[in-house]
Protein backbone atom coordinates (compact mmCIF):
# COMPACT_ATOMS: atom_id res chain seq x y z
CA UNK A 1 0.00 0.00 0.00
CA UNK A 2 0.92 3.71 -0.57
CA UNK A 3 2.14 6.03 2.62
CA UNK A 4 2.06 9.42 2.19
CA UNK A 5 5.51 9.89 1.02
CA UNK A 6 4.72 7.72 -2.16
CA UNK A 7 2.00 10.20 -2.76
CA UNK A 8 4.12 13.13 -2.58
CA UNK A 9 6.45 11.93 -4.69
CA UNK A 10 4.18 10.68 -7.23
CA UNK A 11 2.52 14.04 -6.96
CA UNK A 12 4.96 16.07 -8.16
CA UNK A 13 5.47 15.61 -11.50
CA UNK A 14 1.83 15.44 -12.01
CA UNK A 15 2.01 18.81 -10.58
CA UNK A 16 4.87 20.48 -12.34
CA UNK A 17 2.72 18.85 -15.87
CA UNK A 18 -0.34 19.89 -15.29
CA UNK A 19 0.74 23.81 -14.14
CA UNK A 20 3.11 24.46 -16.70
CA UNK A 21 0.53 22.37 -19.11
CA UNK A 22 -1.95 24.90 -18.85
CA UNK A 23 -0.15 28.22 -18.92
CA UNK A 24 2.43 27.04 -22.27
CA UNK A 25 -1.05 26.57 -24.12
CA UNK A 26 -2.11 30.12 -22.83
CA UNK A 27 1.07 31.47 -24.14
CA UNK A 28 1.60 29.89 -27.35
CA UNK A 29 -1.90 30.62 -28.22
CA UNK A 30 -1.54 34.21 -26.79
CA UNK A 31 1.86 34.45 -29.08
CA UNK A 32 -0.06 33.29 -32.33
CA UNK A 33 -2.52 36.18 -32.30
CA UNK A 34 -1.10 38.35 -30.91
CA UNK A 35 -0.16 42.07 -32.76
CA UNK A 36 2.78 42.88 -31.12
CA UNK A 37 6.12 40.77 -31.19
CA UNK A 38 6.19 37.73 -29.19
CA UNK A 39 9.39 38.58 -27.46
CA UNK A 40 10.12 34.91 -25.67
CA UNK A 41 7.08 34.78 -24.18
CA UNK A 42 6.83 31.16 -24.45
CA UNK A 43 9.04 29.82 -22.05
CA UNK A 44 8.97 25.33 -21.46
CA UNK A 45 10.54 26.14 -18.21
CA UNK A 46 7.78 24.47 -16.50
CA UNK A 47 8.70 26.25 -12.69
CA UNK A 48 8.16 29.72 -13.83
CA UNK A 49 4.57 29.10 -14.25
CA UNK A 50 4.43 27.13 -10.83
CA UNK A 51 2.70 29.73 -8.21
CA UNK A 52 4.63 28.99 -4.27
CA UNK A 53 1.04 29.11 -2.56
CA UNK A 54 -0.72 27.41 -5.80
CA UNK A 55 1.71 24.32 -5.95
CA UNK A 56 1.42 23.69 -1.65
CA UNK A 57 -1.84 23.63 -2.42
CA UNK A 58 -1.93 21.08 -5.31
CA UNK A 59 0.59 19.11 -3.27
CA UNK A 60 -0.94 19.18 0.40
CA UNK A 61 -4.98 19.23 -0.74
CA UNK A 62 -5.26 18.59 -4.73
CA UNK A 63 -6.18 21.34 -5.02
CA UNK A 64 -4.67 25.26 -6.47
CA UNK A 65 -3.64 27.14 -9.47
CA UNK A 66 -0.64 27.93 -11.77
CA UNK A 67 1.22 31.59 -11.63
CA UNK A 68 -1.13 33.04 -14.22
CA UNK A 69 0.26 34.49 -17.58
CA UNK A 70 -1.14 38.05 -17.89
CA UNK A 71 -2.39 39.64 -21.01
CA UNK A 72 -3.63 43.23 -22.31
CA UNK A 73 -6.54 43.51 -24.59
CA UNK A 74 -4.35 45.63 -26.86
CA UNK A 75 -1.91 43.16 -27.28
CA UNK A 76 -4.61 41.35 -29.71
CA UNK A 77 -5.53 42.43 -32.93
CA UNK A 78 -9.00 40.65 -32.01
CA UNK A 79 -9.06 40.47 -28.20
CA UNK A 80 -12.74 38.56 -27.96
CA UNK A 81 -11.62 35.75 -30.28
CA UNK A 82 -8.27 35.64 -28.19
CA UNK A 83 -9.90 35.65 -25.15
CA UNK A 84 -12.33 33.14 -26.19
CA UNK A 85 -8.80 31.06 -27.30
CA UNK A 86 -6.93 31.47 -24.51
CA UNK A 87 -9.93 30.68 -22.15
CA UNK A 88 -11.25 27.21 -24.39
CA UNK A 89 -8.04 26.07 -25.89
CA UNK A 90 -6.18 24.96 -22.49
CA UNK A 91 -9.85 23.47 -20.89
CA UNK A 92 -9.93 21.49 -23.98
CA UNK A 93 -6.33 20.45 -23.70
CA UNK A 94 -6.64 19.38 -20.05
CA UNK A 95 -9.86 17.53 -21.14
CA UNK A 96 -7.63 15.74 -23.63
CA UNK A 97 -4.91 15.39 -21.15
CA UNK A 98 -6.29 13.64 -18.65
CA UNK A 99 -8.70 11.26 -20.79
CA UNK A 100 -4.87 10.32 -22.80
CA UNK A 101 -3.64 9.59 -18.84
CA UNK A 102 -6.62 7.37 -18.07
CA UNK A 103 -6.93 5.13 -21.28
CA UNK A 104 -3.00 4.44 -20.80
CA UNK A 105 -3.50 3.87 -16.94
CA UNK A 106 -6.42 1.37 -18.02
CA UNK A 107 -4.05 -0.28 -20.91
CA UNK A 108 -1.72 -0.61 -17.94
CA UNK A 109 -4.12 -2.25 -15.33
CA UNK A 110 -6.01 -4.35 -17.99
CA UNK A 111 -2.52 -6.03 -19.05
CA UNK A 112 -1.61 -6.41 -15.31
CA UNK A 113 1.90 -4.72 -16.51
CA UNK A 114 1.45 -2.62 -13.29
CA UNK A 115 -0.01 -3.86 -9.49
CA UNK A 116 -1.72 -1.47 -7.55
CA UNK A 117 -0.22 -3.58 -4.59
CA UNK A 118 3.36 -4.01 -4.61
CA UNK A 119 5.39 -5.68 -1.76
CA UNK A 120 8.00 -2.95 -2.28
CA UNK A 121 7.44 0.22 -0.61
CA UNK A 122 8.85 2.38 -3.20
CA UNK A 123 8.23 0.43 -5.96
CA UNK A 124 8.89 2.45 -9.49
CA UNK A 125 5.61 1.09 -11.30
CA UNK A 126 3.49 1.65 -8.33
CA UNK A 127 5.00 5.19 -8.88
CA UNK A 128 4.10 5.47 -11.99
CA UNK A 129 0.60 4.28 -11.50
CA UNK A 130 -0.09 6.99 -8.90
CA UNK A 131 1.26 9.89 -11.03
CA UNK A 132 -0.57 9.31 -13.52
CA UNK A 133 -3.62 8.96 -11.43
CA UNK A 134 -2.56 12.21 -10.26
CA UNK A 135 -2.01 13.79 -13.54
CA UNK A 136 -5.97 12.61 -14.27
CA UNK A 137 -7.21 14.06 -11.66
CA UNK A 138 -5.38 17.33 -11.49
CA UNK A 139 -6.05 18.25 -15.20
CA UNK A 140 -9.81 16.86 -14.83
CA UNK A 141 -10.09 19.79 -11.79
CA UNK A 142 -7.87 22.60 -13.68
CA UNK A 143 -10.30 21.64 -16.36
CA UNK A 144 -12.97 22.81 -13.83
CA UNK A 145 -11.49 25.48 -11.97
CA UNK A 146 -10.62 27.66 -14.64
CA UNK A 147 -13.69 28.46 -15.66
CA UNK A 148 -14.26 30.58 -12.29
CA UNK A 149 -14.17 34.03 -13.37
CA UNK A 150 -11.82 35.12 -10.39
CA UNK A 151 -7.85 35.71 -10.96
CA UNK A 152 -5.78 34.17 -10.94
CA UNK A 153 -8.47 31.36 -12.69
CA UNK A 154 -8.93 31.45 -16.21
CA UNK A 155 -12.26 32.88 -16.74
CA UNK A 156 -11.63 36.28 -15.94
CA UNK A 157 -9.90 36.71 -19.07
CA UNK A 158 -12.51 35.83 -20.97
CA UNK A 159 -14.95 37.95 -18.75
CA UNK A 160 -12.57 41.09 -19.23
CA UNK A 161 -13.14 40.83 -23.35
CA UNK A 162 -16.89 40.74 -23.08
CA UNK A 163 -17.69 42.63 -20.00
CA UNK A 164 -15.30 44.46 -18.50
CA UNK A 165 -17.49 46.32 -16.58
CA UNK A 166 -18.34 43.37 -14.70
CA UNK A 167 -14.58 42.46 -14.48
CA UNK A 168 -13.90 45.19 -12.89
CA UNK A 169 -16.39 45.09 -10.22
CA UNK A 170 -15.36 41.20 -9.75
CA UNK A 171 -11.57 42.42 -9.46
CA UNK A 172 -12.30 44.86 -6.73
CA UNK A 173 -13.55 42.31 -4.31
CA UNK A 174 -11.83 39.61 -5.47
CA UNK A 175 -9.75 39.39 -2.43
CA UNK A 176 -12.90 38.35 -0.22
CA UNK A 177 -13.60 35.58 -3.13
CA UNK A 178 -10.10 34.06 -3.32
CA UNK A 179 -10.04 33.99 0.57
CA UNK A 180 -13.67 31.89 0.46
CA UNK A 181 -12.09 29.79 -2.02
CA UNK A 182 -9.18 28.94 0.19
CA UNK A 183 -11.60 28.50 3.01
CA UNK A 184 -13.32 25.89 0.92
CA UNK A 185 -10.21 23.86 -0.16
CA UNK A 186 -8.51 24.15 3.54
CA UNK A 187 -11.72 22.48 5.01
CA UNK A 188 -12.44 20.06 2.65
CA UNK A 189 -14.99 21.82 0.91
CA UNK A 190 -13.96 21.62 -2.31
CA UNK A 191 -13.21 17.52 -1.85
CA UNK A 192 -17.12 17.31 -2.19
CA UNK A 193 -17.66 20.05 -4.88
CA UNK A 194 -15.30 18.87 -7.35
CA UNK A 195 -12.72 15.67 -6.41
CA UNK A 196 -15.63 13.75 -5.46
CA UNK A 197 -18.05 13.96 -8.17
CA UNK A 198 -14.48 13.97 -10.86
CA UNK A 199 -13.72 10.27 -8.88
CA UNK A 200 -16.83 8.95 -9.06
CA UNK A 201 -17.09 10.07 -13.02
CA UNK A 202 -13.51 7.85 -13.32
CA UNK A 203 -15.07 4.96 -11.33
CA UNK A 204 -17.85 4.55 -13.45
CA UNK A 205 -15.49 5.17 -16.62
CA UNK A 206 -13.09 2.87 -15.31
CA UNK A 207 -16.03 -0.09 -15.04
CA UNK A 208 -17.29 0.80 -18.22
CA UNK A 209 -13.74 0.53 -19.97
CA UNK A 210 -13.31 -2.68 -18.25
CA UNK A 211 -16.72 -4.10 -19.29
CA UNK A 212 -16.62 -3.38 -22.68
Amino acid sequence: MFGRLEIFISAVPAVIITTSLHEIVKSIVACKYSGKPKQNRISFNPFIYMDPLGTIFLLFFGFGWSKPTSFAPNEFTNPKKTFMLIFFIPFITHLIIAFTMFYIYELLIFNQLISLVTASRFDIYGLILNSLQMIIIYNLTFATMSILPIHPFNGINLLAAYSPITATKIASIEGFFQAIIILIIVFGFAEIIIYSPVTNFLHQLSLYFRSS
